[in-house]
């Protein structure tokens, strides 16, 4: 959990870190990086890092990891795998987006030094307000999500003011998620309040922590 970053960190209570190579990148298609076979681990130094606002975010989309998923998961969630982006996909435009997913999260995670705190957003389709399959485009509530299964549209200048207020939110202090916008009178969370009464951090906190999932 983001616990792990917080300012109260004690180094003294660390007893063992873990590592993993893995075929899979944290946003869930393939890890850019990997190579079968065998494998030379050069670690330079191990560090944690603090809560703090991004100061470097990166729009990509909702979709990118469904080209990658696999048939057990296409069966369970076919109306995400079927929608027209993914299986079109114009010149491999998702398997891009992906890999600067990862090229971003790899940068931060392993290159601390060259790096800076991130946000990815995964914004779903962009609507200028005047869609009539999507009442309320101007003032439907925001709702994030994660696992890259959320479709629906938002606003291109709600978008933007997501962004820019970001950069003050450590809430979102290296995490990748999916928006969307909502009409208010469906915009519910888990516990039945309306997510209007969350602010943009408590809403943030919600979401898991890139890093943290990666240990």
């Amino acid at each position: 959990s983001a616990q792990l970053y917080a300012m109260k960190l004690d180094p003294n209570r660390i007893r063992s870190v873990g590592l993993v190579y893995s075929k899979v990148a944290i946003g869930g298609g393939p890890a850019i990086d990997f190579r079968p076979g065998r494998f030379h681990l050069a670690c330079r130094r191990i560090c944690a890092y603090r809560q703090v606002p991004p100061r470097f975010l990166a729009l990509s989309s909702a979709a990118v990891t469904r080209p990658y998923w696999p048939p057990l998961k296409r069966q369970a969630y076919p109306e995400l795998a079927q929608v027209p982006i993914v299986k079109l996909n114009p010149a491999g435009v998702l398997g891009h987006k992906l890999a600067g997913e990862d090229a971003v999260r790899t940068l931060v995670s392993h290159r601390s030094s060259l790096g800076a705190p991130y946000a990815i957003v995964r914004a779903v389709g962009l609507n200028d307000g005047d869609d009539p399959d999507f009442p309320g485009a101007a003032q439907g509530e925001l709702r994030f999500g994660q696992g890259d299964l959320m479709v629906g549209k938002i606003s291109r200048t709600v978008l933007a003011e997501l962004l820019v207020n970001l950069l003050n939110e450590p809430e979102g202090f290296c995490k990748t998620f999916e928006v969307k916008q909502e009409p208010k009178t469906m915009s519910r969370n888990g516990t039945g309040a309306s997510a209007a009464t969350l602010s943009l951090a408590e809403k943030l906190r919600q979401l898991r922590t890139d890093v943290a999932r990666a240990l």
